[in-house]
This record gives C-alpha cells, structure tokens and sequence, in this order.
C-alpha cells in the first residue's frame, strides 16, 4: 500500500517485479504478510534479493510471502507457520498431495475461463 487514506491505496507495481517496492518497505519494525500468491516464489528470486536480504545495503527483508495453499504447478501445498512469543518465527511447509486426484476432478466441473485458470494457476494445457 502506497497511502492507506487514499481512495487508491494500492501500489501500481507488482512486489516481484519492483525492487524498489523492497527498498521502500523495509522498515525493521514492521513485518509485512503477503499471501495467497498463485505464482508462489521465495524472496531470493527477486533481482536485487540474495539470501533474504537487500543486495545494494546488505540488509534483511521484512517481507514475507506465503503461497496460494494448493494452487500450484506441481503436487505440493505450501504453507506457512507464524510462531509469535518473544520472537516471530517464520517457517515454510510444503505437502505432497494427490494431484493426478485434483487434476481429475477440476477437469470434471465446468466453469468460466477453464483453460485460462487451469493452465495459469496449476500449469495445466487443455487439449
């Protein structure tokens, strides 16, 4: 969010295609969630973020991005564990699933855009 009064508040970058976006949000005291990412990826795919931590200054990200669950390319669910005490924790899971089942199932039911939302969301071609 670029100004949370503003009518607009939204950023009109998208995070994974703007390292200033990073840059701009990364305020130590603040830890900022994003979730249900259809394209999931971890932070050191972006351009500019090696090992969780901004290139140009050496320092940590505060963004953390959590996976649409079960919306993947391939036979896993991921997810992500926040442990909150003294400290926040962050651990990422993923879990094998039966996706030759899932695949079976969504081929039986239609709805709108089916091509375009099997093979964009579960990297799945309609013949």
């Amino acid at each position: 969010m670029k100004d949370k009064d503003l009518d607009q508040p939204y950023e009109a970058n998208y995070l994974k295609q703007d390292i200033n976006l990073w840059i701009k949000y990364n305020d130590p005291n603040i830890i900022y969630i994003i979730g249900h990412l259809h394209d999931y990826f971890d932070v050191n795919e972006v351009e500019g973020i090696s090992n969780n931590r901004l290139e140009f200054n050496n320092e940590l990200t505060n963004i953390e991005l959590v996976p649409s669950l079960g919306c993947s390319k391939d036979e896993y669910a991921r997810y992500m564990i926040i442990e909150i005490d003294d400290s926040i924790i962050f651990e990422r899971k993923s879990v094998k699933y039966n996706r030759d089942k899932f695949v079976k199932k969504i081929m039986s039911i239609d709805f709108p855009d089916k091509e375009g939302i099997l093979n964009y969301f579960y990297g799945i071609e309609l013949k």
